[in-house]
């Protein structure tokens, strides 16, 4: 009971009153969640925060993990419930894998016994089968680890090809 008044005393302050708007042609709102939904009881909850989001229209949505609790099931079908549900925020959606989607996974308490690499690579499969596209009705380019670390590579050959005086050994120089 106290956690659900946290929820909706957190959602009125959050959706009511911005801290402190900035102004001018780049300024931009975005949303931060997680942490949800937890219990079947919270799917609805979820679907009125998502309906209040939209009507707030932010530039983005940003779920920072969690989107079970790390006792629930673990099957595709609850992983795929879960992102459909993000899926219905009108905005672009970020989405950062939480701990509860894969590592506790191996628990029993979680329905069955799991391997947790296998719930991440599902989870990838599930969520980011478009790579550098966010979630949400309209998707926006993100930029994905994986891109930025074939482009880090690509810029440490260049820079790595031109002898320095101050390079380390580890680069082959020096």
């Amino acid at each position: 009971m106290l956690r659900a008044a946290f929820f909706f005393v957190a959602l009125a302050v959050c959706l009511g009153a911005p801290a402190s708007a900035q102004t001018g042609p780049n300024a931009f709102t975005f949303v931060a969640f997680g942490d949800m939904p937890y219990r079947d009881a919270d799917i609805a909850k979820v679907d009125r925060l998502i309906g209040a989001i939209n009507r707030i229209k932010p530039a983005f949505t940003i779920h920072v993990g969690d989107i079970k609790s790390g006792s629930a099931p673990c099957t595709d079908a609850d992983l795929k419930r879960s992102l459909d549900q993000i899926n219905t925020l009108e905005q672009p959606v970020v989405y950062a894998i939480g701990d509860n989607e894969w590592t506790d996974c191996h628990r029993e308490i979680a329905g069955k016994r799991f391997d947790p690499r296998e719930r991440l690579a599902k989870l990838r499969e599930l969520a980011f089968s478009r790579p550098g596209t966010s979630l949400g009705k309209s998707p926006m380019q993100v930029e994905t680890r994986r891109r930025s670390c074939r482009s880090m590579r690509s810029s440490l050959r260049t820079s790595a090809s031109v002898p320095s005086p101050h390079a380390s050994s580890a680069w082959g120089e020096g």
